[in-house]
């Protein structure tokens, strides 16, 4: 049995081969986002691979053109723990139970994750069969608490998804555009006479920060 520890550009070559090469996919992932490349090629190419996947709804998170794209595919479904929150991610690619890979670790199935996001991923592979069963298991439990949507549900989380995101757009501008690192900005070392004197020249001024707190709120 092989495991390793990949970074996340290792993970986006790993994860595109393994979608070729193996037949099933077993998945539990906590969300999943707007389609990118390796989505539309899962819908596209690989639908028909897919033998059980769980995906979480936790805090609006999982995109709602994702649900659309796989509402009517009966090998996905979806899940909200009542208590805590689903956070597994959980990848297997399977052909047979010597010849399988699993990934495990933080990246959810995003954009993100296989771009720019830093993740940690464990990569095992085939051999152990108790190692897949303890694996799969995660999967398998997931799978059995997880229901399809229906309609009206979907468009009832399409509703609050888009509430949720339209709060948060308005909080990112026109406040976020700034690449400096927090730990440096010069506010936090400066007196609360020396702030005010910096707002009086600060081009946002006392109705610019007002205005953001009250997005805030």
């Amino acid at each position: 049995m092989s495991i390793k520890i990949i970074s996340s550009e290792e993970f986006k070559k790993r994860f595109s081969y393994s979608m070729e090469k193996f037949n099933e996919f077993y998945w539990a992932v906590a969300w999943a986002g707007q389609e990118f490349d390796i989505s539309k090629r899962l819908i596209s190419h690989y639908r028909n691979k897919i033998k059980r996947m769980v995906v979480g709804l936790h805090f609006y998170q999982t995109h709602p053109n994702f649900i659309k794209k796989v509402i009517n595919v009966s090998e996905v479904k979806f899940i909200k723990q009542p208590e805590g929150t689903f956070h597994t991610k959980t990848y297997i690619f399977y052909n047979n139970k010597t010849d399988w890979t699993a990934f495990v670790g933080s990246a959810n199935f995003t954009n993100a994750a296989f771009t720019e996001n830093t993740e940690t991923i464990v990569m095992i592979k085939n051999e152990n069969e108790d190692v897949l069963s303890s694996i799969m298991s995660v999967v398998d439990t997931n799978w059995n608490l997880a229901r399809s949507f229906t309609g009206p549900e979907f468009s009832r989380y399409k509703k609050i998804w888009a509430k949720k995101n339209l709060h948060a757009k308005k909080l990112q501008e026109p406040f976020v555009k700034s690449k400096k690192d927090l730990a440096e900005a010069a506010v936090k070392d400066m007196s609360w006479q020396e702030f005010i004197e910096g707002v009086k020249k600060d081009k946002h001024g006392y109705r610019g920060r007002i205005e953001m707190l009250h997005k805030a709120k």
